[in-house]
């Protein structure tokens, strides 16, 4: 690891590698799947309640990064990262094979709190890195949820 000199930075930035590029670049896949997976199947998850599922798909995950300037910094990245596989793997168990339409709600909201913290979590991470790297992997991963999850 490189040291910045003491007028750059306190803290060490770590160098770009291909194994780091392609690290952002599936965050942002999985960062970004749910959310469009959800938003691509509202009809078929609820017929009739399509705004309902958008409303789910948006509403958790925006208090979310509300609060996270109050609470971020208690928990650790790993910590967050292993909560967004949790949710995401509850979100997609209650959606997939749950016949109540509340618990199919709830999933949708798992998936909106996932991609929230997700995104939060991995952007904040990019400042230990070389930003313009990590940032344009991790967006280029968002964009690629998009085309996997639509297609």
């Amino acid at each position: 690891l490189k040291l910045l000199s003491e007028d750059d930075s306190d803290e060490v930035k770590v160098p770009n590698s291909f194994r780091t590029k392609a690290a952002f670049w599936l965050l942002g896949l999985c960062s970004g799947a749910g959310y469009v997976i959800m938003a691509s199947g509202a009809k078929e998850i609820i017929s009739g309640g399509v705004g309902v599922i958008f409303l789910c798909n948006i509403a958790p995950g925006f208090f979310i990064k509300l609060s996270a300037p109050y609470w971020f910094h208690r928990v650790s990245y790993s910590v967050r990262i292993l909560a967004c596989s949790f949710l995401i793997f509850l979100a997609f168990s209650l959606v997939g094979f749950s016949t109540s339409i509340s618990f199919k709600l709830y999933g949708v909201c798992f998936s909106s709190m996932q991609t929230a913290l997700g995104e939060s979590t991995v952007l904040s991470l990019a400042s230990r890195y070389d930003s313009q790297w990590a940032i344009t992997m991790w967006s280029s991963g968002t964009g690629m949820a998009g085309v996997i999850g639509y297609g």
